[in-house]
Parts: structure tokens; sequence; C-alpha cells
């Protein structure tokens, strides 16, 4: 069975990433209008740039 959640393991925490986020973040790096994305969390490699 599928899931719509991705978890992503960071150092000491796990994160899961939904379809929306997924979009939004593509939306963010295509320059097209999207949410406020301040409060969310996509740094997905843990360099924390």
């Amino acid at each position: 069975m599928m899931s719509a959640v991705s978890p992503v393991i960071a150092e000491n925490a796990e994160t899961g990433y939904t379809i929306d986020d997924v979009r939004n973040l593509q939306d963010f790096l295509l320059t097209k209008p999207t949410e406020d994305l301040s409060g969310k969390n996509y740094d997905l490699d843990s360099d924390n740039a």
C-alpha cells in the first residue's frame, strides 16, 4: 500500500512530507506563486542551509 507521506530521516528526527508539501516546494523553486513556506522545514539533506 502506498502512502501520501514520505518520511525523511534527519540526524535525530523523522520528518514526513505530504504531496502538498512537495508541490509547494516545487512551485517555490520554479518561482510560481505559493503559500508562505517560512514555517516549513525543507532541509532535505540536513545541511541547515
